[in-house]
């Protein structure tokens, strides 16, 4: 980064990416990516009501790891349900409240800390057999060779048991949780949501935090299993000053993703290998192959095409002032296809250079904790699909959900036998 003073632009004298706006953004990101990268002009765009945008890999990249910016903050999301009458906000304060994405750095680590440890990979790789249980399980539900949806009929709901089954909860109470889950999701994630959508997310929200938070709670305080066990022991060390409201329903926040990013995060991941037989055979025979092909695959549909960071100074990106207190928009989606960082970027690839330069999911100080589940979770589901006996074919057009923050599929029809 540059000095201040050394700025040559300023944000209004940015061209407007048009596209963002467009009812049908995120329909189709790759063809969409590509355009924008064989532009002539390549630096940071601005959306009509004047926030910057980033979507070259460089500067999501910088925005991502430099001190200068930093999360969204509590006020700023606060404004999003302001139309709201007070009693209609509870869900969003509460959500909110118990998140460490709207904390400071470093403010925010020691809650990011209390979620974070309880998702490490070590202990992620404790619950791989469960995963492959319940993706095992659910094939045997649904391959008999008639049309489903991938995402719906198959990933979905053998994500929602395998996280019954690790938190322990019986089916009365978590799927209500659930329901709530992909409420919260469903009405949070347009572009530009409507009074109604964010609405109906603070009421979502509300209940998921209430029921989720209180079941946590129980189990901890029971001591089972596992994962409650130790999530309590990882509270009670905390400083009062740090604590969060509950253990529970700080955890249950941190989960959220599970209920929406994660399913079309999964569901991309296999239906990407589906369109690239050479290299489902290549898994298939060799499952050395499955890390290699899940970091590609999300490197090509991460789960989240947009996320903001807040400049926390006056400073300078790619020749651009932008004040402090300033929202810059990332385009991760973009990041991830820019042909100066990945060559050939459309193509799926088991090797590559740079993969430490994807930002599938953020980067910084604020990576998504739930990174290890997801990868965990998205190897397993590839672990049995790829199996010799397993057969799946695409019937008809996948489909991305429109003016979305997510990337998360509309319609995956595919069939599935076995053999």
């Amino acid at each position: 980064m540059t000095n201040v003073e050394t700025a040559h632009r300023n944000i209004d004298e940015l061209p407007i990416l048009d596209e963002i706006e467009a009812p049908d953004f995120g329909a189709d990101l790759a063809t969409m990516a590509r355009n924008r990268f064989e532009n002539p002009y390549q630096g940071l765009l601005r959306t009509s009501t004047g926030q910057p945008v980033a979507y070259r890999n460089s500067d999501v990249f910088e925005c991502l790891n430099s001190s200068n910016f930093t999360h969204f903050t509590y006020e700023s999301q606060a404004a999003f349900a302001e139309a709201l009458p007070p009693e209609e906000r509870k869900g969003w304060n509460r959500f909110w409240k118990s998140s460490s994405f709207v904390k400071r750095a470093p403010e925010h680590q020691p809650l990011k800390n209390l979620s974070s440890r309880r998702l490490a990979m070590k202990v992620m790789d404790r619950y791989r057999d469960v995963a492959s249980k319940v993706f095992q399980e659910r094939l045997l539900v649904v391959a008999d060779g008639s049309t489903i949806d991938y995402a719906d009929d198959f990933v979905k709901p053998a994500i929602n048991e395998f996280m019954r089954r690790i938190t322990g909860l019986g089916h009365d109470e978590f799927d209500p949780i659930a329901k709530s889950g992909f409420g919260f999701a469903y009405y949070s994630s347009p572009l530009d949501p409507s009074i109604d959508q964010v609405r109906e997310a603070s009421l979502s929200v509300d209940d998921y935090l209430e029921r989720f938070g209180s079941a946590l709670n129980r189990q901890i305080e029971r001591g089972e299993p596992e994962l409650a066990r130790e999530l309590g022991a990882d509270f009670n060390k905390m400083s009062e000053h740090d604590k969060p409201v509950s253990a529970g329903e700080a955890f249950a926040d941190s989960l959220l993703d599970a209920f929406h990013t994660m399913v079309g995060l999964v569901s991309a991941v296999n239906m990407e290998l589906t369109k690239h037989p050479d290299v489902w055979a290549q898994v298939s025979a060799d499952p050395g192959l499955i890390s290699a092909a899940y970091l590609e695959a999300s490197r090509l549909h991460p789960g989240a095409i947009v996320h903001e960071r807040d400049a926390v100074v006056d400073t300078v990106l790619d020749g651009v002032a932008i004040p402090a207190e300033t929202s810059v928009l990332l385009l991760l989606t973009f990041a991830n296809l820019d042909p100066e960082v990945f060559p050939d970027p459309a193509a799926f690839k088991l090797e590559r250079a740079n993969r430490n330069k994807q930002v599938t999911f953020g980067g910084g100080r604020y990576t998504c904790t739930g990174r290890h589940l997801a990868r965990m979770i998205s190897e397993e589901a590839i672990r049995v699909m790829t199996r010799p006996n397993v057969e799946i074919a695409l019937e008809g057009e996948v489909t991305w959900e429109p003016a979305y923050t997510l990337h998360v599929p509309s319609s995956m029809p595919v069939s599935i036998k076995l053999h």
